[in-house]
């Protein structure tokens, strides 16, 4: 997974086995010692062919047509394929089957805020155009070590440190957002806000309170002595790095249900590159996490408050209309320009996708779980949410620091306490 796709190819596909008694994937409940019990599927995909909701639907068509099969016939492919929601591009993989993404919950834009009154609307569309107009211009992130940035280019890892957290169960995420009366994505966002803040804040070992959310331990190892750590400084009590995301602005997910769906699929790849159509309908909107000292409600509110407010404003469509007039007049190469310029000044980006719901499977044989990464680029680190067969998985991918399994851990730590469960 480290390694970047040949400049000759556009993806890739790994096949890797396991064999029973090298690994201890299954624990004791595996009694096939030396013959293939388990295999890996690794897809790594380029930007080039498609974003992660395109992607997503064709690789859902590819983990469920076999589902029926699987199930003698008595499948419903319907219920596994994901929704058309927003998602980030890269690669993915599947323990015992092929990566698949789908739609993020709380971003597709067709849905809106049935209670907004018109005065808000008005203020949120006048924030998004000013907001949109003077983006080149905006300042860049507090330096932290988490930033990548022009001014740390040249000391990029070039082989990207990779982080996964343990799996964890989906449906108390859910009801948690329908208790305090937010989407996910708001919960997501404000676990990953209170754990950049832990992480900046805390020792490489620590598992004291640290007054901002967390009540765990961020370290991996909890054998571990504790000692200094590299990040150990005074940050601000008011600290707000940008975050960025892709948005889905389509309104109804690509149909490749009907007959003839392969030719569907290529007309949408088409149209991704091309930058018109339905295949490119996916954009970038920007968030200001809330990395400050405060209270986890009150980070939530902070975050609840951006999510809507995007939603409202014609951020997402300006910017993506922007993009599109710019390839047209000055080629993709302006656009990849001024787009490096401008995610330089970032601190990370940040995707929710869903994967199918229910299990899926691949060449009839189960999927167990899926893993989904994406590409740092220019930015120090990313996060990537996916859920599956109801459970939660968070990944992350760093080329600016050594330790992104420490920083996952606070992200869980936070989301557990956010949603009431033990860390």
């Amino acid at each position: 997974m480290r390694t970047p796709v040949s400049p000759e190819r556009t993806w890739e596909v790994h096949l890797v086995s396991v064999v029973g008694g090298a690994n201890d994937l299954d624990k004791a409940s595996d009694k096939l010692s030396g013959e293939l019990r388990m295999c890996a599927l690794v897809w790594k995909i380029s930007h080039h062919i498609a974003d992660g909701v395109v992607i997503t639907q064709i690789m859902s068509q590819l983990l469920c047509e076999p589902l029926k099969q699987a199930n003698g016939g008595g499948g419903d492919k319907g219920r596994c394929v994901a929704g058309g929601g927003g998602g980030g591009g890269g690669g993915g993989g599947g323990e015992g089957g092929g990566g698949g993404k789908g739609g993020a919950d709380g971003t597709d834009l067709a849905s809106t805020v049935a209670d907004a009154g018109w005065f808000e609307r008005v203020c949120a569309f006048l924030k998004g155009l000013l907001f949109v107009a003077l983006l080149p211009w905006q300042l860049p992130d507090t330096r932290t070590p988490l930033q990548l940035g022009p001014w740390r280019w040249s000391k990029r890892r070039h082989t990207p440190a990779l982080a996964v957290s343990e799996r964890m169960p989906l449906a108390p995420v859910i009801a948690a957002s329908k208790q305090k009366n937010v989407k996910v994505n708001d919960l997501l966002l404000t676990a990953v806000s209170a754990g950049i803040r832990t992480y900046l804040d805390t020792p490489t070992s620590s598992s004291t309170p640290n007054g901002h959310g967390s009540t765990g331990t961020c370290n991996v190892d909890s054998t571990t002595p504790a000692v200094a750590s590299p990040h150990a400084k005074q940050w601000p009590r008011t600290l707000n790095l940008t975050a960025t995301s892709f948005i889905n602005t389509r309104s109804e997910p690509t149909d490749f249900d009907a007959n003839g769906s392969a030719g569907a699929m290529s007309k949408t790849l088409t149209d991704y590159a091309s930058m018109k159509g339905r295949g490119y309908d996916a954009s970038l909107c920007f968030l200001k996490l809330p990395c400050g000292e405060m209270e986890l409600d009150k980070r939530l509110s902070n975050v609840s408050k951006q999510m809507r407010s995007i939603k409202l404003s014609p951020e997402v469509p300006v910017v993506k209309h922007a993009t599109e007039i710019l390839g047209w007049a000055l080629g993709i190469r302006a656009v990849t320009l001024l787009f490096a310029y401008i995610l330089g000044k970032i601190t990370t980006y940040i995707s929710n996708v869903l994967a199918p719901k229910w299990p899926a499977a691949f060449c009839g044989s189960r999927v167990e779980s899926i893993y989904f990464f994406t590409a740092p680029i220019y930015m120090g680190i990313n996060f990537n949410f996916l859920s599956y067969d109801g459970k939660l998985t968070l990944t992350s991918a760093s080329n600016i620091i050594d330790d992104p399994q420490r920083l996952v851990k606070c992200v869980q730590n936070e989301l557990n306490e956010l949603v009431g469960l033990q860390a």
